[in-house]
C-alpha cells in the first residue's frame, strides 16, 4: 500500500495506520511535525523492516508503534529500529531507556 498525499502534510503529528496492509515505510519524510506513528498489525517483514530508516529525518518522531507486523518475531527487531531510529522515545508503548539505547548501539 503506498499513500502518496501524507507528504502535503507537513504539520501532521499523529498518524494512525494500524490494520492496513502496509508491506514498508515511505512517503513520510516531509511529515516534519510527525510525534507518533502506529503501525500496528499489518504486513511489514524483516525486508520492510529495513525501510524504517526513511524515519530518520522526522527528527521529531518519539513513538512508533509495530506491534502485530512480521518483523516484530526477529530476534533483533528492537535494537534495530532503536539503534536506527536515536530520537524515539517510546517503542510499541515501552519508554526506551539509556541502557536499552546504549545496549542497542553494540555490535
Amino acid at each position: 500500500m503506498q499513500i502518496l498525499y501524507l507528504r502535503r502534510l507537513r504539520d501532521l503529528d499523529y498518524l494512525n495506520l494500524a490494520l492496513n496492509n502496509i508491506t514498508k515505510v515511505e512517503n513520510l519524510e516531509r511529515n516534519e511535525k510527525l510525534r507518533k506513528l502506529d503501525l500496528t498489525v499489518n504486513f511489514i517483514d524483516i525486508d520492510g523492516l529495513l525501510s524504517v530508516e526513511s524515519l530518520r529525518v522526522n527528527h521529531q518522531l518519539e513513538e512508533l508503534y509495530m506491534t502485530g507486523n512480521p518483523c516484530t518475531e526477529f530476534d533483533q527487531y528492537r535494537a534495530f529500529i532503536i539503534g536506527t531510529l536515536q530520537q524515539l522515545k517510546r517503542l510499541d508503548g515501552k519508554t526506551i531507556t539509556d541502557d536499552t539505547r546504549i545496549r542497542s548501539s553494540m555490535p
